[in-house]
């Protein structure tokens, strides 16, 4: 039987996944842009991340240098794309994808 995935082995397979969707890097989602394409990859990892770990907002936080408060805000709207694909379509699938990857 495969042994469960690390946080580590997670943060790093999402961050892949995040950049390979949404054509940016890692380094690019740890910047301080707001464009609206990182702003909604961080919204992936954030949400994802949340789901699928026993990460705490501060801890992911730290992990994409960004307050807590920012995460809890990333979290939320991931779930919001999640439950309604008008929102935003392209995170909703991006969600949906990562999900059905890990």
């Amino acid at each position: 039987m495969d042994e469960p995935m690390s946080n580590e082995d997670i943060a790093e397979k999402v961050f892949r996944f995040v950049c390979g969707w949404f054509g940016v890097t890692k380094d690019e989602i740890l910047s301080k842009s707001r464009r609206r394409v990182l702003a909604d990859a961080r919204t992936v990892w954030c949400y994802v991340m949340r789901r699928r770990t026993d990460l705490s907002l501060p801890e992911l936080g730290r992990r994409i240098e960004r307050t807590h408060v920012t995460v809890m805000y990333h979290v939320t709207k991931g779930c919001d794309c999640e439950k309604d694909r008008k929102l935003n379509p392209y995170c909703h699938d991006a969600i949906e994808w990562v999900a059905l990857s890990l």
